[in-house]
């Protein structure tokens, strides 16, 4: 009887726990829609952490949740960059002593998130009737760590200009993003890939150390710039390619919208955008066409000159070659070089004009003659000397080439 009772008295003491338990943790039927409701609140209100612990168990009981995959990438992205900044901000107070083995963990983790936002993407990229409407001024960032949030911060997403430049009353407006928005989220990503596996791929501790022991050029000898993984630049490659993939069918899905509601990426027929951005058709052909040039480059078709650069320089410049991009990222080994030589050379070259033999010392084997010049380059130089000829506006032609890149 004894036991029975006792038995009973635990019985009701573990109710009590698990009741209270649920209470204060707030456990929730993942599966009901109003969850979502929940997420949406907490990315409003900047707890990213929280919100992307949320949405992600919603996603964990339903699966391709729309909504819920939304605000886990925007939470996930946020943290992700945040905690680069402010582990980058750390190593930087440590005047970069012996962190390179934490530095290559950062960008490891900060990899692995990124895929997973891409991944996320991909799915999200199958709902063509996806809207999902925001404020991004709403959010308050502390981008780089450093715990508060100053002006820059709090203004990041704020609208302070009109369509002409003019400064305007900062405001927060909403967008309602669409299948052509997570395209360009896509795009976008696969960048941030691209550039991450570049970074990481390299060994600093040499050149650190060099740098941080030497007096001067002379004491220096060969720098070498080791190479840790291969692989990562293969892959970059990869993601560049995709990239580039993803941002004509960005360009083409945006074309094709008929809708005109808050848009973020408008076509020229829709009116209806809260950023100071005039789109045109013209715009959007230049988007094809620096596409199809960033393509061939990286598909070494062609080979990036900086010969434009000097054209009009006063100094004539002599430089015939161009870099093989594609070979530079899919068969590069370690990188030696000499800055006393590439000092001398720099000097001949800048008496002779001939700036080839400081190239092929820099560059060595991908400084190549035997491929068309990309016209990239140019065409950039063409647009700058159409801003000081007064015929067109320099700045808000890169504002936008970049802003949808």
């Amino acid at each position: 009887m004894k036991t029975g009772i006792s038995a009973g008295v635990i019985f009701v003491f573990i109710m009590v726990l698990l009741f209270q338990s649920c209470r204060t943790t707030g456990v929730k039927d993942y599966k009901n829609e109003a969850v979502n409701v929940n997420a949406l609140q907490l990315l409003k209100e900047s707890k990213f952490d929280e919100a992307f612990e949320v949405s992600g168990r919603r996603l964990d009981a339903v699966k391709n949740d729309s909504n819920a995959l939304m605000i886990n990438i925007i939470s996930q992205y946020i943290v992700t960059v945040r905690n680069i900044n402010t582990e980058m901000r750390y190593y930087n107070s440590l005047k970069w002593n012996d962190i390179t083995s934490d530095l290559y963990a950062t960008f490891s983790n900060a990899d692995k998130n990124f895929r997973e936002i891409e991944n996320h993407l991909k799915i999200l990229s199958k709902d063509k009737n996806f809207k999902f409407s925001f404020v991004p001024g709403e959010l308050k960032i502390d981008w780089d760590g450093d715990g508060f949030i100053s002006e820059s911060e709090e203004n990041m997403f704020s609208v302070e200009t009109d369509d002409e430049g003019n400064a305007v009353s900062p405001h927060n407006p909403e967008f309602t993003f669409d299948h052509s928005d997570v395209l360009w989220a896509q795009s976008y990503m696969n960048f941030h890939l691209a550039f991450l596996n570049v970074i990481s791929c390299f060994d600093y501790d040499d050149v650190i150390y060099l740098f941080k022991n030497s007096s001067s050029l002379d004491d220096m000898g060969t720098v070498t710039v080791k190479i840790r993984n291969k692989k990562d630049l293969v892959n970059a490659h990869g993601y560049f390619m995709k990239g580039f993939d993803l941002s004509e069918k960005t360009r083409l899905s945006v074309l094709s919208e008929s809708d005109d509601d808050r848009e973020w990426l408008p076509n020229p027929k829709q009116k209806s955008c809260p950023l100071p951005l005039k789109m045109n058709k013209e715009l959007f052909d230049k988007w094809k066409m620096f596409l199809f040039y960033l393509k061939e480059l990286a598909s070494g078709k062609t080979m990036l000159s900086f010969q434009s650069f000097f054209d009009n320089s006063w100094h004539p410049v002599k430089m015939t070659g161009g870099l093989d991009i594609k070979n530079m990222f899919l068969n590069s080994n370690d990188i030696h070089f000499n800055l006393k030589s590439l000092e001398q050379k720099y000097l001949l070259s800048g008496r002779s004009g001939n700036f080839d033999p400081l190239m092929e010392e820099l560059f060595g084997k991908f400084y190549i003659y035997d491929k068309p010049e990309s016209p990239l380059l140019k065409k950039l130089m063409e647009m700058k000397k159409d801003v000081e000829s007064g015929m067109d506006t320099y700045a808000y032609k890169m504002k936008f080439l970049l802003w949808i890149n």
